[in-house]
């Protein structure tokens, strides 16, 4: 029987040539049909721009909503700084003809509180003649807005003044001309001033004098 060997394997580098070697193996390299590798450049995730759009946000509420308080205190510290003057600007222009104070005309008190609305308003905003025959307008404070932050009128037509949380001022007077006033934020202590004045702040509680707005502090 004859049989046939298998054909010789065809080199195309001699045995030995180490150049030609290379060579092919470069080759076969280049012509290989795996798939290539995918390199993922390095970078945030969407994971990483969510939680610091989140910290940013919360940031700015923080921020923003400590800036809005403190715009309204200082709003508040406005109003009472204004009324503050007024009130001494009349008694500088009555008090030597007339004999008395304004808080003893309109019945401001040293041991209570009296609110910033009716005549002592009237009266400052030359509104009424009765305690302010010249007309002199002492004191004129914004509009408010829905009764917030202002001077506004109740259906009967007294005039009314909001803080910038909606309660009214709260004033106090020196009548036994002793220049001092009992404190309201401190039993048995004393104000040395004429008048003194105060808003209740954003808690609109009177008595927490944490956050209360006074012309004395």
């Amino acid at each position: 029987m004859l049989r046939m060997s298998a054909p010789p394997t065809i080199s195309l580098c001699n045995t030995g040539t180490s150049w030609c070697n290379s060579l092919v193996e470069s080759t076969h390299g280049r012509l290989s049909t795996s798939a290539p590798e995918v390199v993922v450049p390095f970078g945030p995730t969407a994971l990483h721009w969510i939680t610091t759009a989140a910290v940013m946000a919360c940031a700015l509420l923080i921020g923003g909503g400590y800036l809005f308080k403190k715009a309204r205190t200082l709003q508040a510290k406005t109003a009472i700084k204004g009324l503050e003057i007024a009130m001494a600007g009349y008694d500088v222009e009555y008090h030597g003809t007339v004999g008395k104070t304004l808080g003893d005309k309109v019945a401001l008190t040293e041991g209570r509180d009296s609110l910033a609305e009716g005549d002592l308003l009237a009266t400052l905003m030359s509104l009424s003649t009765t305690h302010n025959p010249r007309k002199v307008r002492f004191y004129d404070p914004p509009t408010a807005k829905g009764q917030v932050n202002g001077a506004w009128f109740d259906a009967t037509g007294v005039v009314h003044l909001s803080d910038p949380w909606g309660a009214p001022y709260r004033v106090r007077a020196d009548l036994n001309r002793d220049g001092l006033i009992p404190d309201p934020a401190i039993p048995g202590a004393t104000v040395h001033a004429q008048y003194i004045i105060f808003s209740a702040g954003p808690d609109g509680d009177p008595s927490t004098w944490k956050d209360n707005v006074a012309s004395w502090k």
